[in-house]
């Protein structure tokens, strides 16, 4: 959009001064407004919370919001379409403007719990009737999120959250995705395995009776008094978010220096490492390629981190029994998922369809 022009009144001072004020309030409006009437948004609908961002036409984030669970592996297509609005009306709305009255030209869905077919085409059905001048794409959530981390560029990616998958493209367009199979089939490397691993090695179930440093912690924050008590906490209105919600607590006692904690967090950082290290070798890149870790339980703990990095000492032997090395380049993401999803949906025109290996 270009500098908006004052016309009329005098050289005056009091008139100039007010002149020039005026200019950089229309200024600012035109950063806030969505250019040539035409913005974007990107939705990152996970099993814990979903996250929108909304851009401009030339790329600027105008705005940003948080909603409930838009997993579709969890929640029915109504009440996903439901969070999906609330965080879109949000995101405009911090840009100061209304998302009823200027809909967004297309938006762009990463959601958990794509393989429900039946579910992803009422959902797609049901925005489609709410937003009908948006035009609404929707993937798997871990494209998204290794779009937003690598900016589209040959990379493997391995989002942990409430669960984990492993995703990439090589230099060819080729894809490849590991695992994301849900808690119950795989998501060895998500938050819930994390804690139903903690919970099943530092409690003694079923007798409770010599419950770890870890497992006590794991105990006052459910709200349970008794150990054996932990089993009904889980399975009464089972929610991956609520079960994954103890991760954190993981988390800090590891890094405080709990044994048991820290054993826990390494196991995890371990499978994830497989992941990336399965992930790169399927895709055969030509040039060495970045793994990016995306998702929000690698901010629980450094050993996580550490352990995904450099692996285990068994790894390390057996490969030398090999005569074999695996090692994988890490890097910071760029973006996050939501603003993955926003530049896809910014750049949908354009895209070319990768090929499955």
């Amino acid at each position: 959009m270009g500098r908006p022009r004052i016309r009329g009144g005098r050289s005056r001072r009091f008139g100039a001064r007010t002149n020039r004020q005026n200019e950089m309030q229309q200024a600012a409006r035109a950063r806030n407004a969505p250019p040539m009437n035409r913005w974007y948004v990107g939705i990152d609908a996970g099993g814990s919370k979903t996250a929108a961002v909304a851009l401009s036409q030339v790329g600027a984030v105008l705005g940003r919001a948080r909603a409930g669970s838009g997993s579709l592996t969890t929640q029915p297509p109504a009440a996903v379409a439901a969070v999906f609005a609330m965080a879109l009306s949000e995101a405009a709305r911090e840009a100061g403007f209304d998302a009823a009255a200027e809909p967004p030209s297309a938006a762009m869905v990463g959601i958990a719990g794509f393989s429900n077919e039946s579910g992803r085409i009422e959902l797609q059905t049901r925005l489609a009737s709410a937003w009908p001048k948006t035009s609404w794409y929707v993937v798997p959530d871990y494209v998204t999120a290794w779009y937003g981390a690598s900016g589209g560029t040959p990379s493997a990616c391995v989002i942990a959250g409430t669960g984990s998958v492993a995703y990439g493209r090589n230099d060819a367009g080729d894809e490849v995705r590991l695992d994301g199979l849900g808690y119950l089939l795989g998501d060895v490397g998500g938050a819930v395995k994390l804690v139903l691993d903690a919970i099943l090695n530092n409690l003694d179930l079923p007798a409770g009776d010599s419950p770890t440093s870890l497992g006590r912690a794991m105990m006052l924050e459910a709200g349970v008094t008794l150990a054996a008590d932990i089993i009904p906490w889980v399975y009464a209105d089972f929610s991956p978010a609520r079960v994954a919600a103890l991760a954190p607590l993981i988390g800090r006692l590891a890094d405080a220096g709990d044994p048991h904690a820290i054993r826990v967090i390494r196991r995890h950082g371990f499978r994830l490492r497989r992941l990336a290290l399965q992930t790169v070798q399927r895709l055969q890149f030509r040039h060495e390629a970045p793994v990016f870790p995306a998702g929000g339980l690698w901010a629980c703990s450094r050993h996580l981190r550490d352990a995904f990095a450099h692996g285990s000492r068994a790894e390390s032997s057996g490969l030398a029994r090999r005569g074999a090395t695996a090692s994988i380049t890490i890097q910071q993401p760029i973006a996050d998922a939501a603003m993955g999803a926003a530049q896809m949906a910014r750049e949908q025109e354009t895209a070319q369809p990768p090929r499955t290996v």
